[in-house]
């Protein structure tokens, strides 16, 4: 792995004068050249992470010096980058001048030679080490490069390689933090260690980086035996000589990249690829970014663009699915679900949408439009003097990190008038338990007039101590619970949780339940409400709505 040459601009409008700095630095260095200040800003503010330094002539056409200087200090980006004047002129305090406005040196023309290499060396290297950098070049433990350096040095390779197929690739050690918490640091650093060696010994005709934690990156130019079957074998030897056993190693990769796209955005898809294996063991531990990651991809990116418009022409729509008193079978509740109806009449699931706006903060917005809508729906029916259940409404984990969320959702209840007994709101109990910020929140939410029901409870690293920490009026068992039904080991679980939620004065919702046995067994446990298929699927509004006039007849 050779070590790219630093790039260097000249900013001149003589050539004559760019020829001679030119032959002077371009065998240590890549040189760009402009002929005016407008060409050469133009190409700083493309290649600025890639030029370590700007030799700049003052007295120009277009733009002088001067105004190059002016507009790069303006800029915290482009004033990263070093720049150098170089000039012919003698005026009194024009060397003071440019220092003012941002040039870190002055050399007079016409050059000395070995002045001129060695304050360019040095400034370059001086530059490497400031605190201007925002990047360690190489990583202190593998010796490869920094993620950050890996940026710059990828995009040197592929320029070099402009006319070749390159691939990029991404490893990932499946639980590397478990791999930390049983066999601790010194165990867990020569894992990474080993992977590094096996990575820069596959890949020698490329750039390969650590690019955080227990993950690796490299670009190269694919050759003929780096086939599927090499990277099993290259994946199969990792893991045999690893210093610890069951190692799991992924591997995603971006193949035949798009040369115009940033590095950053190559990873990116790369990292797609490999976080589409997390968790599924029977496949292969590599897959790439075309093909089904590639459509998932664009999906989720299709999703984000039409949010807006989907907002805009109301195709976020409430479906309600009824809840059942276990003895008297009686509607006592709803909960609100949200569909994407586009226009076309199709129906997308809240599966497919509701993950990636919670990964770009989305989920705020279509939170508050949910709880909207079902605000003023209930509304609607009271002031009709209708009987309404009970409907609760769910707040992702993003809403309740948002400052002034109890605020906010008190005052629109406020605004449409809806006594907040008839709006529950649901919280995950992984979300509300793991957070002293949101337990306090959840104390305000109480102290704000709205009941709580922790959702979900059993569905991942539940805690029976959540029952005495957080402030709950209601627990829904998580369909996982609801389908140990007549296991020995499972009713006797749901009956101490049961129990325990009743003896801190909770009621208890099974969700998930589908069949006569279950609701027959959550009777004889004393499970206070049903929530499932076997009683009601989720209702569209309109079937909600008769379910409704059928309650009040």
């Amino acid at each position: 792995m050779g070590a790219t040459k630093r790039t260097i601009l000249i900013v001149d409008d003589s050539k004559f004068n760019r020829a001679i700095v030119r032959s002077l630095l371009k065998d240590e260095y890549d040189v760009l050249e402009a002929g005016d200040g407008d060409e050469g800003l133009a190409i700083l503010k493309e290649k600025y992470r890639e030029i370590s330094l700007v030799l700049l002539d003052l007295i120009m056409p277009k733009m002088t010096g001067y105004e190059f200087l002016e507009v790069v200090k303006k800029s915290k980006k482009l004033a990263t980058v070093p720049i150098v004047v170089m000039t012919s002129s003698d005026k009194e305090n024009e060397e003071e001048t440019c220092l003012q406005l941002g040039a870190v040196d002055f050399i007079q023309k016409p050059y000395s030679n070995a002045i001129v290499k060695g304050r360019v060396n040095n400034i370059v290297r001086i530059r490497e080490v400031s605190s201007t950098l925002t990047y360690v070049e190489t990583d202190a433990l593998t010796g490869l490069y920094t993620k950050e350096a890996f940026f710059y040095h990828a995009k040197q390779f592929i320029e070099a390689n402009n006319t070749k197929k390159i691939d990029l690739v991404i490893t990932d050690v499946e639980n590397f933090k478990l791999v930390n918490s049983i066999y601790g640091e010194t165990k867990s650093d020569a894992v990474v260690c080993h992977i590094a060696r096996a990575f820069s010994c596959a890949m020698e005709n490329g750039v390969i980086a650590r690019y955080g934690g227990d993950k690796f990156v490299g670009i190269y130019t694919p050759d003929e035996r780096m086939n599927d079957d090499w990277l099993r074998c290259f994946i199969d030897n990792v893991t045999k000589l690893a210093p610890i056993p069951n190692l799991v190693i992924k591997c995603g990769l971006y193949t035949n990249v798009d040369k115009t796209l940033s590095i950053e955005t190559m990873c990116d898809r790369a990292m797609l690829a490999v976080r589409s294996l997390n968790g599924n063991y029977d496949t292969e531990p590599f897959t790439t970014y075309d093909g089904p990651v590639s459509q998932k991809h664009m999906r989720d990116k299709q999703f984000e663009s039409s949010f807006q418009e989907a907002v805009e022409n109301d195709e976020f729509v409430v479906w309600y699915q009824p809840k059942y008193d276990a003895f008297t079978e009686e509607l006592v509740s709803a909960e609100a679900l949200v569909r994407w109806q586009p226009k076309d009449g199709s129906i997308i699931s809240p599966g497919e949408f509701i993950p990636v706006f919670e990964e770009d903060g989305l989920i705020v917005r279509l939170d508050e439009i949910v709880f909207r809508k079902v605000c003023t729906q209930i509304k609607k029916w009271l002031d009709e003097g209708k009987k309404v259940p009970p409907v609760s409404i769910n707040l992702s984990r993003a809403s309740l990190y948002h400052d002034g969320t109890v605020e906010k959702y008190g005052k629109i209840a406020d605004e449409i008038g809806v006594p907040k007994q008839y709006i529950p709101i649901e919280l995950t109990e992984s979300a509300a338990f793991k957070s002293l910020q949101i337990q306090e929140l959840t104390n305000r939410l109480k102290e704000a007039g709205f009941q709580l029901h922790m959702d979900d409870f059993g569905s991942g690293e539940s805690s029976l101590a959540s029952f005495n920490i957080l402030p709950f009026d209601a627990v829904k068992l998580d369909k996982s619970l609801v389908d140990f039904i007549g296991d020995p080991g499972g009713d006797e679980l749901l009956k101490y949780t049961i129990a325990l939620a009743h003896f801190k004065d909770m009621k208890v919702v099974a969700e998930g339940v589908e069949t006569k046995a279950q609701l027959e067994t959550l009777k004889k446990l004393e499970c206070d409400t049903i929530q499932g298929y076997y009683f009601a699927a989720p209702k569209p509004f309109e079937e909600y709505s008769r379910i409704i006039d059928e309650y009040n007849a």
